[in-house]
């Protein structure tokens, strides 16, 4: 019996001695990323834009510059901007405090959805170290708190039972439900899915709270609607440039978002065989405990939730790809990692398999993999900062600015931020032209002295390298690239 209790005992302390050093690690390698302070991109800078020009009430209605993002999630990075300022720690830090507290209430979800030791740790593990996670942590968007705060809307879901509270609890709670849309716009689905829950559950006995409980949502939903998701529904333009995140009823493009998806929510891991397995086997595990009330609930709301996000991809109403899917991530690992329960010394055989397939899929999480995250050049793309910093140091007042269309979000934000300004100032629409019309452009401009500050270059109309093709037989006095950001000074008298 002492025997038992001891390896019971040394059991907990190796669990928990493992799950310190995993959740460590996470916290560790978000502040990392954090800390690196690389400059704001163009998405970034967009966004940024809107909180610096835009006034409280404007985050109800589409934000400028192309973007889309929660008001609550604008209206809280726009507070803290007014105490701490508007450069890019200050902007980042929402998204950052989200994602430290996420490696913590992970653990919670984990623990509420696994028994097995084993599959917790390893759940864990995925979760700290994944990739995705980490940049959004240093990312001036909203994908990171969507994710927290679809756990922790998860989590009181799951502790929540609407035929065991009263009616005035039920409105407070559809009043955080309200609050996590105007955080997360992805909340919709888990509060969704709670419903289907309680409804098949329940029945119609409790149906008067769940109508109690719905009401500040709607109110909420319908006033959104009209001020915000149907002036860009009807504009079509995130509808197209999202439209590869759409579910289409054709199997080999279902095959493909789901290819794509995977190799998103798992970077570095390729294993797509493996990976596919996995999701399959732990949504079969999933079903056949639901049937034998072995976590039913919690089952059943991560389905649920999964059924409503296909369900609003397929219409057309909420893409299900890349950085918007980012708050699904946590509940991908739980459905990956579902298998790995089965592993035990009775089943020798299956464990035996189970143990080496995930090493397989583990084996790209090396030291190096971690390393990388030490790397201070690992986000950075560009360097519109450093570029737009020199201009600024180097300016005179008498020569013109021209920058392209792709930097003028990049442009405007550190210019602001470096008290930069001046009316001899213009944009070139480099990605409505083509290469002749462009250097008729350059061409007939008059005779002066010209900055060309290009900090970005759209990916399917990159205008850089015309530039530099355009000032070959032009007098060139100031020249200088840095990381893809370009910044030429051209005399044109000559």
């Amino acid at each position: 019996m002492k025997d038992i209790v001891d390896k019971e005992k040394i059991g907990r302390i190796c669990f928990y001695t493992f799950l310190a050093a995993i959740l460590l690690l996470g916290i560790i390698l978000r502040f990392q990323a954090f800390l690196i302070n690389r400059p704001l991109w163009h998405d970034e800078s967009s966004l940024a834009l809107n909180i610096i020009e835009s006034g409280f009430a404007e985050y109800f209605i589409p934000l400028k510059y192309g973007q889309a993002a929660p008001p609550l999630f604008m209206i809280l990075t726009k507070i803290i901007t007014l105490f701490i300022g508007t450069k890019e720690a200050a902007l980042r830090l929402f998204p950052f405090l989200c994602s430290l507290i996420s490696v913590l209430l992970f653990y919670y979800f984990s623990n509420i959805l696994l028994k097995n030791r084993l599959a917790i740790l390893l759940a864990n593990f995925l979760f700290a170290v994944n990739y995705n996670l980490i940049y959004y942590s240093q990312e001036f968007k909203q994908y990171s708190s969507e994710a927290a705060i679809c756990i922790v809307l998860f989590i009181v879901y799951a502790k929540t039972d609407i035929k065991e509270i009263q009616s005035k609890y039920a409105f407070i709670l559809g009043i955080i439900a309200a609050l996590s849309f105007g955080l997360a716009f992805p909340s919709i689905f888990i509060t969704a899915a709670w419903m289907l829950y309680e409804i098949i559950r329940n029945g119609k006995q409790n149906l008067k709270k769940l109508v109690i409980f719905i009401i500040p949502s709607t109110l909420f939903l319908i006033t959104y609607a009209f001020l915000t998701i149907l002036p860009q529904l009807n504009s079509g333009y995130l509808q197209n440039y999202w439209k590869q995140g759409f579910v289409s009823l054709n199997p080999l493009t279902l095959l493909q978002l789901l290819k794509t998806n995977l190799f998103y929510w798992f970077v570095p891991n390729q294993q797509f065989f493996c990976m596919g397995l996995f999701l399959t086997a732990g949504i079969i595990i999933m079903i056949n405990r639901i049937q034998h009330r072995i976590n039913m609930k919690e089952y059943s709301l991560i389905l649920f939730t999964l059924f409503f996000i296909i369900l609003a991809s397929l219409f057309h109403i909420y893409p299900f790809i890349d950085r918007i899917s980012l708050y699904f991530i946590p509940f991908a690992i739980i459905i990956q990692v579902v298998p790995a329960e089965l592993i035990s010394l009775n089943k020798k055989i299956l464990s035996g398999i189970l143990i080496l397939l995930i090493l397989f899929t583990l084996k790209q999480y090396s030291p190096n993999y971690i390393k990388t995250f030490f790397n201070t050049n690992i986000f950075q793309k560009k360097d519109s900062r450093a570029i737009i910093k020199e201009l600024s140091e180097k300016y005179d007042y008498k020569s013109y600015v021209l920058i392209n269309d792709a930097s003028f979000t990049d442009y405007i934000y550190y210019a602001k931020l470096y008290n930069f300004d001046t009316d001899k100032f213009g944009v070139i629409n480099f990605s409505a032209f083509s290469e002749g019309e462009i250097f008729k452009i350059l061409n007939s401009l008059p005779p002066a002295e010209y900055w060309f500050c290009f900090p970005n270059d759209y990916s399917h109309s990159p205008s850089i390298p015309l530039l530099k093709k355009w000032k070959e037989n032009k007098t060139v006095e100031e020249e200088l690239e840095i990381k893809g950001s370009y910044l030429i000074k051209v005399n044109t008298f000559n």
